[in-house]
C-alpha cells in the first residue's frame, strides 16, 4: 500500500510539474511580450515568435494539465478517466441521509452529507468538487495577473482608485449641490429618487430599484463597475471574504451584507436561517438588473479585448452576475454580458450543480426536522429556520445530479457568442472531454492526434508537444486504454506499418525537435520512448545533421544516459559509415557546421568530420578506425584511375584527414579496446583482435603512401 500511495503521489506531482510549467511559460511569454491568443500564426518561424503566438494556449495547457491533477487526486484514474471503459457510471450519492440527521443543525448536516472531514463522498460528487476547486483556481491565476498588471500601472486599473474609500463621492457631492439649490430630499441606497435626480436632463434610463448606475455620477459609475468586476472575479475565485472585504473598504458595507446570505445555520447560531427565501430574492433580483445590463450592452456593442482585463460593463451587470452565482442561477448568469469567457461558464455551471445539491440536502433535512417537531409536539432544536422547503418556487434551477457532461451541454445554448467559441479551442475542448469522460475523451485524443500528425508548418509544434506528451501519459497509466486508440485513417495518413499512435506522435515530435537547434538537447529523451528499430534509424538520421563539436558531445553523452547499453555504437556505426559513403552531389552547409579546410571540397570536410563522432569514448576506437581506412580508400581510389602522373595527383584530402582531423593515438586506442574486449569475462565487440590487426596494417600503409607522395613532391620541388 505504500508503494501504491508512493507512486500515486509522484504521478500527481508529475501532472502538477506539467501544469507549472505551462502556466509558467505563458506568464513569462505574456509579461514580456502580450499576445492575443486567438492572434494568427507569425510569418517566419523563429522560436521567440512561435512563443508570442503561444502566450494564453499556453496558459489553457496549464489548465488542462491542472484540472487533470484535480482530478487525479480526488478519486485516483477511476476519477481521471471516467467511464472509459464503458463500465456503467456511478450515481451520485451522499455520506450520509439529511432526514436521519433531524437533531444537528444544517449546516452539520450538510458537511456530513458531502463528505466532510475525514468521511467519503460518492465519485460524482468528488469529481464535481474538484472540478469547482480547479476552475476556481484558474480564475485565481486571472485576478491574480489582472492586479499585478493594476501595480504595473495597466491601461484598464481592476480595482476603482483610493478616493472610493466612501461610497459614491462624485455623486454625493452633486446631491448636496441640488438639495441646496431645490430642496430635493437625501435619498436611500436601496430606492433612488432617479426622476429628481435627472430632473434637468431628462433621461430615459430605467428607473428600476435595482439600477443604481442610473443615478451615480460618471467617475462613480465607473469606480463601482471596477469594484464590481473585481468582486465578481473574487467570487469565481472562490474568495468570497476578500470580496466583501473589498466593498467594506470602499464604503459600501450594506452590499458586504446583502452577500452572506448562503451560509446555512450551524450549531453556534451562525447563518442565514431563511437561506431559501434568501437565494429566491437574489435570483429576482439578479434577473431584473441583467435585463437591463443586456439592454445596455445591445445598445453600447458588444466590444471586449482578449487580454487579461476586461473591457468595463456597467456596474448593473457585474452586480447581477454576483448575485445569480448566489443564488445558483446558471441560466441567467449564460446570459449576462459580464460572463464573457468559458471559464465563467463553466465555473457558473459547476458551481449551480453544487449549490443545487446542497440545496437538496438542506431541504430533506429541513422535511425531517420539521416532522421531528410535529411527532415530538415541541419546536425547532435551532428555532428560526426556514419551513419553506422551495416547492412553492417553479422556477427553482434544476441540477443534473453530477452528470458533468449534461451540465456543461448549457455552455452550447449560451447567447454569449465568445463563450461557444472558445469552447471549440482544443486546449478547452479537452478539458470538456475530461470533465465528462467516457467516449467523449477517447473521441477528443484521436481527433486532436490526427490533427497534429497532419500538421505541415512549425506553427502547430506546441499543440503537437502537448498531445504527445497526453499520449505518453494515458499510455503509461491506463496502457488498455490506449492500446485501443484509433490511427488515422484516409489516404493521407502515412503510419507505414507503424501500428500505435503512441509511436506515430513521438516520431512526429522528434522530427519536430531534430529541425530546431536549440531543442537538440530533447531529442534522445523522446527517441528514447520509441521501439528499438525506430530509436536506431531516428536517432542515426537526427546525428547525421550534427556537425559542432560541442553539439556531438552532448547529443552523444544523452544517448548512452538513456538508450540501452550498446546502442549508441550501434548508431555512430550506422552515421559515420552512412556519411562516409554518401555522394553529395547537392551540397549544402548545414546550420552549426563549421567550413571546409583551405583546398579541401566541403564535401570531403563533412565526410573527415564525422569520423571523429567515433573519437570521443575508447570503445569506439575500433570502429574508428574501420571508418578512417574506408574514406581513407575512397579518397585513393577517385583519383586512381585518374591518367596523370603521380606527382600531379591532388592528394591534399587524405593529407589533411591523417594529419589533422584523426587523432594521434587511434591506432592504439583500437588495438588496446580490442585486446580489452578479448580478455576473459569481457563481452567481445564486434571486431576480432585479428581483425584489427590487418586494419592497423591496411591503415599504417596508406599513411606511408602519403607520406612517401609528399617527399616525392618535394623532391621534384
Amino acid at each position: 500500500d505504500s508503494a501504491m500511495d508512493a507512486l500515486d503521489d509522484a504521478e500527481t506531482k508529475f501532472l502538477a510539474s506539467l501544469a507549472s510549467i505551462s502556466l509558467s511559460r505563458g506568464q513569462s511569454i505574456a509579461g514580456s511580450a502580450p499576445s492575443n491568443g486567438n492572434a494568427p500564426a507569425p510569418a517566419t518561424n523563429t522560436s521567440a515568435d512561435l512563443d508570442d503566438a503561444w502566450s494564453e494556449p499556453s496558459k489553457n495547457e496549464g489548465n488542462f494539465w491542472d484540472l487533470l491533477t484535480a482530478l487525479r487526486e480526488s478519486g485516483g484514474l477511476p476519477s481521471l478517466f471516467y467511464g472509459v471503459d464503458g463500465e456503467e457510471l456511478p450515481e451520485l450519492a451522499l455520506s450520509g441521509d439529511p432526514a436521519a440527521m433531524a437533531e444537528i443543525a444544517p449546516a452539520e448536516a450538510l458537511d456530513a452529507c458531502l463528505g466532510g472531514g475525514e468521511r467519503g463522498a460518492s465519485l460524482p460528487l468528488r469529481r464535481l468538487t474538484a472540478a469547482l476547486g480547479w476552475i476556481e483556481a484558474c480564475h485565481g491565476r486571472r485576478f491574480e495577473e489582472a492586479l499585478q498588471s493594476d501595480y504595473e500601472g495597466g491601461e484598464d486599473p481592476l480595482l476603482p482608485p483610493p478616493r472610493r474609500r466612501t461610497m459614491w463621492p462624485g455623486t454625493l457631492a452633486r446631491l448636496k449641490r441640488q438639495r441646496a439649490a431645490s430642496g430635493t430630499k437625501l435619498f436611500h441606497p436601496d430606492a433612488p429618487l432617479q426622476s429628481a435626480f435627472d430632473r434637468n436632463n431628462r433621461s430615459n434610463r430605467s428607473s428600476s430599484p435595482v439600477d443604481v448606475s442610473s443615478f451615480l455620477a460618471p467617475d462613480d459609475e465607473a469606480d463601482d463597475a471596477r469594484l464590481m468586476r473585481a468582486c465578481l472575479m473574487l467570487f469565481q475565485s472562490g474568495r468570497v471574504e476578500e470580496a466583501t472585504r473589498l466593498v467594506d473598504d470602499c464604503g459600501q458595507p450594506w452590499r458586504a451584507a446583502s452577500w452572506t446570505g448562503g451560509e446555512p445555520l450551524s450549531a453556534d447560531g451562525s447563518g442565514n436561517p431563511a437561506r431559501t427565501s434568501w437565494k429566491r430574492r437574489c435570483r429576482e433580483v439578479s434577473r431584473r438588473m441583467s435585463r437591463i445590463a443586456n439592454a445596455d450592452a445591445s445598445s453600447a456593442g458588444d466590444d471586449d479585448d482578449a487580454g487579461t482585463t476586461r473591457g468595463l460593463l456597467s456596474s448593473l451587470a457585474y452586480e447581477a452576475a454576483i448575485l445569480s452565482l448566489l443564488s445558483d442561477d446558471v441560466d441567467g448568469a449564460l446570459r449576462n454580458p459580464a460572463f464573457r469567457t468559458w471559464e465563467d461558464g463553466v465555473h457558473a455551471v459547476l458551481r449551480s450543480e453544487l449549490g443545487i445539491i446542497e440545496d437538496d440536502v438542506l431541504r430533506s433535512h429541513n422535511g425531517a426536522r420539521v416532522e421531528a417537531c410535529e411527532r415530538g409536539g415541541g419546536h425547532f432544536p435551532y428555532p428560526g429556520t426556514e419551513f419553506g422547503d422551495g416547492g412553492e418556487d417553479g422556477d427553482m434551477p434544476r441540477g443534473n445530479d453530477g452528470n458533468l457532461g449534461a451540465a456543461l451541454r448549457k455552455l452550447e445554448a449560451s447567447p454569449i457568442e465568445r463563450i461557444r467559441e472558445e469552447a471549440g479551442d482544443p486546449f478547452r475542448n479537452g478539458m470538456t472531454s475530461f470533465l465528462v469522460g467516457q467516449g467523449a475523451l477517447k473521441e477528443y485524443i484521436e481527433e486532436c492526434a490526427a490533427l497534429s500528425l497532419e500538421a505541415e508548418n512549425e506553427d502547430e509544434a506546441c499543440f503537437l508537444r502537448f498531445i504527445t506528451h497526453l499520449i505518453l501519459y494515458v499510455d503509461t497509466v491506463l496502457p488498455e486504454f490506449c492500446a485501443r486508440l484509433a490511427l488515422p485513417s484516409g489516404p493521407d495518413a502515412a503510419t507505414d506499418g507503424i501500428y500505435s499512435l503512441r509511436e506515430l506522435l513521438i516520431l512526429k515530435y522528434v522530427a519536430y525537435l531534430s529541425s530546431r537547434r536549440d531543442l537538440w538537447p530533447h531529442v534522445a529523451l523522446y527517441t528514447s520512448l520509441l521501439s528499438s528499430d525506430n530509436v536506431l534509424d531516428t536517432y542515426s538520421s537526427f546525428l547525421i545533421r550534427v556537425h559542432g563539436d560541442r553539439e556531438r558531445r552532448m547529443a552523444l553523452k544523452r544517448a548512452r544516459d538513456l538508450f540501452p547499453v550498446g546502442l549508441d555504437a550501434c548508431i555512430l556505426r550506422n552515421v559515420v559509415r552512412g556519411m562516409v559513403l554518401r555522394d553529395e552531389r547537392n551540397f549544402a552547409r548545414e546550420v552549426g557546421e563549421p567550413g571546409a579546410p583551405a583546398g579541401i571540397a566541403p564535401a570531403d570536410a563533412r565526410r573527415m568530420r564525422s569520423v571523429r563522432w567515433l573519437c570521443y569514448h575508447p570503445e569506439h576506437g575500433p570502429d574508428a578506425l574501420v571508418c578512417a581506412n574506408m574514406l581513407l580508400r575512397r579518397f585513393l581510389l577517385s583519383q586512381a584511375g585518374e591518367d596523370a602522373d603521380a606527382s600531379d595527383r591532388d592528394l591534399h584530402a587524405p593529407k589533411v584527414f591523417v594529419e589533422e582531423i584523426l587523432p594521434k593515438d587511434l591506432i592504439a586506442v583500437a588495438v588496446d579496446q580490442c585486446r580489452r574486449e578479448g580478455e576473459e569475462g569481457a563481452v567481445p565487440g564486434p571486431i576480432s583482435p585479428s581483425l584489427v590487426q590487418n586494419l592497423e596494417a591496411e591503415f599504417l600503409s596508406m599513411r606511408s603512401y602519403l607520406e612517401a607522395h609528399t617527399k616525392y613532391v618535394q623532391f621534384l620541388d
